[in-house]
């Protein structure tokens, strides 16, 4: 144990380093415009700013589903601030700087001094794919990995009820959580099932059906409910949903789909392929360890990492079966970030047993060392994507919308558009409504937007312009200019 406590203070000083540049990396691109939006966010922006409050309970444009409670607070704080950069990319940076405050105090209530498993869980959550690129993103899946830890906590709070007797806070907070969280989030009520099969299955074994208990597991069910038949029925009847993650749901059951999916959603805890096998072969073995884990303790489960093992183990089994049943793709970085946390444990929960067996543990020591390294390198290696060539382009188009949208506000002029303001998925895309979904494009003063399919071809479009100043601007990708017709 003292040699376990040895490596604290490298440990603890390479997280709480990595934390902290990883929270000035979003303050600083969430202040300054320095990520450009991209095509998932301007799908989404397109919606924000051109359909009213009332017009987001309904169809989105582009194939886009997004929680609508979320989502009109994010219409109206960004509405209020007229649509700026940075008030669309705030909602998120709160979301995920918050759900990893949570995740710091979670950890060290679990892993108490052990540092190295506690951080290591720490920096497999922020260095997941999904937590660094969408960090600051205009999109709701901050929020999901968020709500996970807060089904952990929601979980650890009521199992502590059957020896200790709640803070009227605790409960307030419970209930709370309960009511609104489902709301914010159509995952979870996924990580939230194996919270209401735990207590409920121990309330009946050890006969504590307490009013106090059961009064957020009530309050959480009527949400559900409510959020059910207000916002997840369109999803789930949303045809073009289904179609577009059609690769990765299974409509008919098959077992190499089964298996390699299955795989793939272990495999995204790593970065690259050496790191995301080698968490693949973890996961699969973690999460085989905790079924066993899970059937010998799942009432006798005296620590609090027990307990979550076991409610790691029903997790996976839960999100298996509706990836089974056609209702949940299995094996993108996206959709799966709400497991990221359950899998971790499991896997640092393994590594852990391993350690304490005297053969195991210079092994166990090593994978956990390599994998917390691995982990806080890929940070590093992320935000060093902001100084590619590819970055540097996407930046100079941004910033070339940008003049020739106040260029065309200031002098009233139209703009012909080429895909190029897309980059780098000019070519998909039209860029009139693109253009459109840029921060300084106002919406309560707009300006005729053409698009056309390349600069040279402009002039074949003067018809449909109408301006008495004979005068319009082309814009292409990272240059414009202003012609005479």
């Amino acid at each position: 144990m003292q040699r376990n406590h040895d490596l604290n203070k490298p440990v603890s000083i390479i997280a709480i380093t990595t934390l902290v540049v990883f929270f000035l990396y979003g303050l600083l691109i969430t202040i300054f415009p320095l990520l450009p939006f991209w095509i998932d966010e301007w799908m989404l922006i397109d919606n924000i700013k051109f359909k009213s409050s009332a017009q987001l309970w309904g169809k989105l444009e582009h194939t886009q589903q997004f929680p609508r409670v979320y989502l009109e607070i994010i219409k109206s704080f960004s509405a209020t601030c007229d649509y700026s950069y940075t008030s669309l990319r705030f909602p998120s940076f709160l979301v995920h700087s918050l759900g990893i405050v949570l995740l710091y105090r979670l950890s060290g209530r679990i892993f108490k001094r052990d540092y190295l498993p506690r951080f290591l869980w720490v920096m497999i959550y922020i260095s997941f794919n999904t937590s660094i690129h969408y960090f600051v993103q205009v999109k709701q899946y901050t929020m999901e990995m968020a709500l996970s830890l807060v089904a952990i906590w929601q979980l650890l709070e009521l199992v502590k009820m059957e020896s200790q007797r709640p803070k009227r806070s605790t409960i307030a907070l419970l209930c709370l959580g309960f009511a609104c969280c489902t709301f914010f989030s159509y995952t979870y009520p996924i990580v939230l099932a194996p919270v209401y099969v735990i207590v409920i299955l121990r309330m009946i074994k050890f006969k504590q059906r307490t009013f106090i208990t059961l009064l957020p597991l009530a309050i959480g069910a009527v949400s559900i409910l409510i959020f059910y038949q207000l916002d997840v029925k369109q999803v789930l009847a949303d045809p073009g949903m289904q179609d577009f993650w059609r690769d990765l749901l299974m409509k008919t059951f098959d077992l190499e789909t089964f298996f390699t999916n299955s795989y793939a959603m272990f495999c995204n805890l790593g970065a690259g392929d050496l790191f995301g096998n080698i968490f693949g072969v973890l996961g699969i073995t973690a999460f085989l360890y905790s079924n066993y884990v899970t059937v010998k303790c799942f009432f006798s489960a005296r620590s609090e990492m027990k307990l979550l093992v076991c409610y790691s183990c029903i997790l996976l089994w839960v999100v298996l079966v509706l990836f089974i049943a056609g209702k949940l793709p299995l094996g993108t970085f996206r959709l799966n970030s709400f497991a990221v946390p359950a899998i971790a444990l499991m896997i640092i929960n393994m590594l852990l047993q391993l350690r304490s067996s005297k053969g195991w543990k210079p092994v166990a020591a090593g994978i956990l060392a390599t994998l917390f390294l691995a982990a806080a390198g890929t940070v590093y290696t992320t935000i060093g994507e902001l100084a590619t060539a590819e970055h540097a382009k996407k930046l100079r188009v941004y910033n070339t919308c940008d003049r020739a949208l106040l260029e065309a506000r200031q002098n009233k002029l139209p703009i012909l558009v080429t895909p190029g303001v897309a980059y780098p998925f000019d070519d998909r895309w039209p860029g009139d409504w693109i253009l459109k979904t840029h921060p300084r494009y106002k919406v309560y003063e707009p300006l005729q937007v053409y698009p056309i399919p390349r600069a040279d071809s402009a002039m074949r479009y003067i018809s449909f312009i109408h301006n008495p100043k004979g005068l319009a601007i082309v814009l292409d990708g990272d240059s414009f200019k202003t012609i005479h017709f």
